[in-house]
């Protein structure tokens, strides 16, 4: 199934693709910031069966006359699996009352309906779902999947746009070399993505480990990351990092810089990507920047709806069906194309010459808008969360390793109070 849709544009074939045009004659049109998209064409060809395979053309985003194409904004949908230490995820890997099973059921569905309404999925998994996967899956479950465990279908069901990512919890035992044996083991593609790091504290970030092989300890594998996702503060005090782009990160204290020496690749989510709290609003709030003419041309912009696997329910396909069918006209007027992280990077290094952008930068935000609501406070800088609402540990307490500052309502780690 081809997702990725051509349009022809100022006398130019396009992929869907976030960049901006860098001609004043381009956005002088009637149709506002971002000019004529023109009429769309089916990409049956030969030549769009080649761009779907190698992730475009070098030239696709090339007008005529040099220019770029207009801003667009790339999404993922996002879920996590977690070792025991998230509530959620217990009776998932201890299967109690067949919870397991039913998740499995709900993920193949979840899966299912993304692939059938034109999304992107990354489904981030930790070792106890597949030990799990191992202890109570089913011949008769398999037979569900082609004789295939869950994580192999779903690596293999829509590989352009449906894949399973590393996400991992370490423990004394086992890393992310482990991780990935044994999603290897499960016959899982290899995506090379660390879905899910520690950025802040400075002194707490763990992902510079990332720039050397990583060696399991429990197997005998070598790993090699090359692309991160998923930067958050330790124990959750503050919130993930809200920058959209893809960048290299220069090191722990400049995470937000780009360093074009540096290997790994940083592909940022925005913000408010939990769907149970937010319901898309990241998402819609960066389309709607895109509308205005507020997001900057030449540059990859990108964005994430983050569901909660270990809590699946049925309404959660219903809402990842609306929430595909919502952005159908943006998907089909070239406002935003659904591709997985490492998607997003291959096009980001085919198409836009692997040009390091961040937007919307942690550090750079600074007041919270709109205003915080009941029991919630105003992060401040310098504090990573600078310019988002939390909730007020005085009232919601702190989880993890984390306590209350009382004379500032946040979380934070004991060695940093």
């Amino acid at each position: 199934m081809t997702r990725r849709t051509r349009y022809t544009w100022s006398g130019c074939a396009i992929l869907l693709a976030i960049a901006g045009c860098s001609s004043a004659n381009e956005m002088a049109t009637d149709a506002g910031p971002l000019g004529d998209l023109g009429t769309v064409s089916d990409s049956g060809s030969g030549t769009d069966a080649a761009s779907d395979a190698g992730g475009g053309p070098a030239d696709a985003n090339v007008n005529s006359d040099g220019g770029l194409a207009p801003a667009r904004i790339y999404a993922t949908i996002v879920t996590h699996n977690e070792i025991d230490s998230k509530p959620e995820c217990v009776p998932i890997n201890a299967n109690t009352g067949g919870a397991w099973n039913s998740n499995r059921a709900l993920t193949k569905m979840f899966v299912d309906t993304i692939v059938a309404h034109g999304g992107a999925y990354d489904l981030g998994s930790d070792t106890a779902y597949i030990d799990a996967m191992a202890d109570f899956e089913t011949a008769d479950e398999r037979a569900t999947t082609g004789g295939m465990n869950i994580l192999q279908y779903v690596s293999s069901v829509d590989p352009e746009h449906i894949v399973v990512d590393a996400h991992h919890h370490p423990v004394p035992t086992l890393n992310y070399g482990d991780l990935q044996y044994m999603l290897h083991d499960a016959s899982v593609s290899d995506t090379h993505v660390v879905s899910g790091l520690i950025w802040s504290p400075t002194a707490d970030a763990d992902w510079e480990q990332f720039r050397m092989t990583v060696n399991a300890i429990g197997h005998t594998y070598a790993w090699d990351a090359q692309i991160l996702w998923g930067a958050a503060t330790v124990g959750h005090a503050g919130p993930d990092s809200q920058a959209s782009g893809v960048w290299r990160p220069t090191n722990a204290a400049m995470f937000h810089t780009d360093d074009s020496a540096q290997s790994l690749v940083y592909v940022g989510g925005y913000k408010e990507q939990h769907w149970a709290e937010y319901h898309g609003s990241g998402l819609n709030d960066l389309l709607s920047k895109l509308a205005s003419g507020e997001l900057e041309p030449n540059h990859m912009y990108t964005a994430a709806v983050m569901f909660d696997h270990c809590s699946f329910a049925a309404s959660d396909i219903t809402d990842v069906a609306a929430l595909l069918d919502s952005h159908a006209s943006d998907v089909a007027a070239g406002r935003l194309v659904w591709a997985t992280v490492p998607e997003i990077v291959s096009i980001w290094r085919s198409e836009y010459a692997s040009d390091g952008h961040v937007y919307n930068a942690t550090s750079d935000v600074s007041e919270c808008s709109p205003a915080c609501g009941v029991d919630m406070i105003c992060c401040a800088a310098p504090a990573p969360c600078a310019g988002t609402c939390v909730n007020d540990c005085r009232v919601a307490g702190c989880m993890g390793t984390t306590v209350c500052d009382e004379s500032t309502g946040m979380c934070a780690p004991t060695m940093h109070l």
